[in-house]
This record gives structure tokens, sequence and C-alpha cells, in this order.
């Protein structure tokens, strides 16, 4: 439930049920068809982040999409990267070397680029409080 109006009208909210998704691979699977459509409509400095509960998620993902694609579109931005190294894929990804931040709760959700045009949250939380407050923890469940 959305309670309060924002100030950025151009934002969309979607939610959607995939049925077929019994597995990380198949919801691996999805993103990279969202992905593959989404992008051949994007400019090229625009960007996506797709925000994973664990960093396990994350790791297969990253390697899933960038086999998937054939060349790195996605990059990984997690808590046990060194610092120097989370700069540098950050810094790769705001100036366009690669569109796609595989990220954990370590990116935050308070980023605010202005070339950012789909965000996708891979998996489910336990409940709503676990979604809206990733920062918290990695509490996700999915099984294998």
């Amino acid at each position: 439930m959305i309670r309060k109006r924002g100030e950025r009208p151009e934002i969309k909210y979607r939610v959607e049920i995939l049925s077929e998704v019994r597995s990380r691979r198949d919801l691996n699977r999805e993103v990279g068809k969202l992905l593959r459509s989404k992008l051949l409509e994007f400019e090229d400095d625009e960007k996506v982040i797709i925000y994973c509960l664990q960093k396990d998620w994350a790791e297969d993902l990253v390697k899933y999409l960038n086999d998937k694609f054939g060349k790195e579109v996605c990059g990984i931005y997690h808590a046990k990267m060194k610092i120097s190294e989370r700069r540098s894929i950050y810094e790769r990804w705001k100036g366009g070397e690669i569109s796609v931040m595989v990220a954990t709760s370590a990116l935050r959700a308070g980023i605010d680029h202005p070339k950012v045009r789909l965000v996708i949250h891979h998996g489910h939380a336990e409940s709503m409080i676990d979604l809206t407050s990733m920062q918290i923890g990695n509490q996700g469940r999915f099984p294998k």
C-alpha cells in the first residue's frame, strides 16, 4: 500500500506474479527475460538495480546474466567486498561501463541516480517489514 503521493510522478510501480517460478534458477531466467526486453528500450546511459536478499543469490544471478548476454552487463555489490572493490564497481556502473548492478542491501535502497530506469527485487522477504527495510538484514527465503 502506498499512502503518500511522491514528488516523482514519472515513477511507476508494478508487481508481477511469476506463477511458474519454482526455484532460484527459474527466477534468474525470468529476470533475464525481463532485462533482455527492457534493455532494448533503454538509452545507453540508463541503468538497472537488482536487489537480492542474499550474497550467494546475487553471485548466481550475475554469473547467469553475464553468461546469457555473452558479455559483462552486470556487476555485483555486497558487504563482503572490500571498500575499494565496491567503489570500483559502483563507478563502473555509474560511468556506464556496465548497465546492471546486482546488489544486496549493502548498496542501500536510498540510491538516487537520475538514470536508473528499473529496480527489481529478486526473491521475496518473509514479511513486508523485511522487504521495505532491506538494510536490516538478509532474511529472505527461496527454495534452492
